[in-house]
């Protein structure tokens, strides 16, 4: 019988202790059946709405394999808080052959009738994450009602905590029971004078070159969602401030709400009404004078006006107006002096971001390059360089020593792993009947998890299969074969599912450099064959 646990705690502001406490109740309740736990599974500071843990989905996948029979959680609550998930994952476990049990709330799913419990306590975990958040909106609301900050970190101002004067957190440290806006001096100056050049119709881009020129330190939160790995200005950062309020002296919360997708599960931004809004003036934080405020709003007003007159004449534009990422190579490019993603500058053309959103000061590379050029340099030099069939040859060659080397070096691991484990695996068994016995200590605690750990380091070492290793290398001609399928479609592939290509040449190439060299651009790429076997996995997808 293979025992497993899985354990989970939500938050960052949680103790980490909880994850040993819900892993002591689970291992009180193998030893009370005689079982011994194996491999232990957890994920700190996840939400249970998530599908996207860790620890979680090695666990499932574990499960697929047959790794163990038996998981054990401390409630049903830490496999997950989504309704539908949780059953979908119970489903999966019992198609796998994995019994569930649920320590505290009484679930087996060995057990008739456990339906019923599951599908209450599921919908009942759900329905405290909906109060949850009611809760937490109210309490934010009122803070907000207060002036107090509920978020969020604008350029210009600091975090700044007020304490209770009697209050004690779970760490006997004075309780945090609000956080209010200061205004930082040094920023402030940048953000007057953003204000002021864009009044006297500077445009966002302009604004940024210059202090880019001048070395000013850019927002540090923003440009890492701006441009990839390129710090410094940019026209979006200017835009953030241009448009944010919080500037006149007005704290404006709940303007948005954000609702998670129910197919990809990532969170989407929705405006809402006006009459949601929590609208408090704070005057001592003003930065910009009213007039050079009200001169800035009016621009981006008139400006908004004829951009959304243009969109409508020119609606059906979709080359100018295209969705992110259509193109084959979208978000596969970064240049190679400042590291920003290479981007659409024209319905046809391909030029730094960096330099475009930032000017020459962030980076001083404007080489651009035709799309349907690019395209067909870089599919023919991959097709032709990478994957040729020297490529291709000194690959396997490499691969077969490598393989050949791993073989000679697992088995006596795997030998030396197995005796360990016939000496520590008795000993942590009557260690652990001690303990059910009543003789605990902390010595014996120790000792205990120690063995554990040794034991859990052990395990993988006997798992390791060298024939799978015979089979990778049959693995890269149908990999191959897809992809040179993929090169020599591609008229019809970028009109049947452009998106899917660009994901099997993700997987392939990674990301692409273009560096700028005597006028023209090189581009730089290296074979990814990890992800050339992924994609012979997948050869379904290339008609096979």
């Amino acid at each position: 019988m293979k025992v497993v646990t899985y354990c989970r705690f939500s938050s960052k502001k949680q103790r980490e202790t909880s994850i040993d406490d819900q892993l002591r109740e689970c291992e009180q309740y193998a030893a009370r059946q005689g079982w011994k736990i194996g491999t232990h599974y957890e994920d700190k500071a996840l939400s249970g709405t998530r599908d996207d843990r860790p620890d979680y989905l090695r666990m499932l996948a574990d499960a697929k394999a047959r790794a163990f029979d038996v998981l054990l959680v401390h409630a049903l609550s830490r496999l997950g808080r989504d309704e539908g998930e949780t059953k979908q994952a119970i489903k999966r476990l019992k198609f796998y052959g994995v019994r569930l049990i649920a320590v505290s709330d009484g679930i087996d799913t060995a057990s008739n009738g456990h339906k019923v419990n599951v599908s209450f306590k599921a919908m009942q975990n759900e329905f405290f994450l909906d109060d949850l958040k009611a809760q937490i909106d109210k309490g934010m609301t009122g803070q907000a009602l207060k002036g107090y900050s509920c978020g969020g970190k604008p350029y210009g101002y600091a975090p700044r905590r007020i304490y209770s004067p009697t209050e004690k957190d779970a760490y006997g440290d004075s309780l945090v029971i609000a956080v209010e806006r200061v205004i930082v001096a040094e920023q402030a100056k940048w953000v007057r004078f953003i204000y002021e050049k864009y009044a006297e119709g500077w445009s966002p881009r302009r604004i940024a070159d210059e202090l880019n020129r001048l070395a000013v330190p850019s927002p540090g939160s923003t440009w890492k969602r701006e441009v990839r790995r390129c710090k410094g200005w940019v026209s979006s950062s200017i835009s953030s401030i241009l448009n944010n309020p919080a500037y006149s002296g007005k704290l404006i919360w709940k303007r948005s709400r954000f609702v998670k997708d129910p197919d990809t599960g990532k969170e989407k931004r929705f405006s809402r009404d006006k009459s949601e809004w929590v609208i408090v003036d704070k005057p001592e934080l003003r930065i910009v004078d009213q007039p050079t405020f009200d001169a800035a709003q009016t621009r981006l007003a008139e400006l908004h006006a004829k951009n959304k007159e243009i969109q409508a004449v020119q609606g059906k534009d979709a080359a100018r107006y295209a969705p992110p990422h259509k193109y084959l190579f979208s978000s596969l490019l970064t240049c190679g002096v400042c590291g920003a993603n290479y981007v659409m500058k024209a319905p046809s053309r391909y030029g730094c971001g960096g330099h475009k959103d930032g000017g020459k000061h962030l980076c001083d590379n404007n080489r651009q390059v035709g799309r349907e050029l690019l395209e067909r340099k870089l599919l023919t030099g991959i097709s032709e360089g990478l994957f040729s069939d020297a490529a291709i040859a000194r690959f396997r060659q490499g691969f077969v020593r490598a393989a050949a080397e791993r073989k000679r070096k697992a088995r006596p691991e795997a030998e030396a792993a197995r005796k360990r484990l016939a000496e520590i695996e008795p000993k942590i068994a009557a260690m652990v009947a001690a303990i059910a016995d009543g003789m605990y200590s902390p010595a014996l605690k120790a000792n205990l998890a120690a063995a554990e750990a040794e034991a859990e380091r052990l395990r993988p070492l006997l798992q390791v299969d060298t024939r799978q290793l015979d089979k990778v290398a049959d693995f890269l001609p149908g990999a191959v074969d897809c992809y040179r399928a993929l090169v020599g479609d591609l008229p019809a592939t970028l009109g049947r599912d452009v998106a899917r290509a660009r994901a099997q040449l993700r997987m392939m190439i990674g990301q692409v450099r273009l560096v700028p060299e005597d006028g023209h651009l090189v581009a730089e790429v290296q074979g990814n064959y990890a992800g050339l076997f992924k994609l012979a996995a997948g050869a379904n997808w290339c008609g096979r």
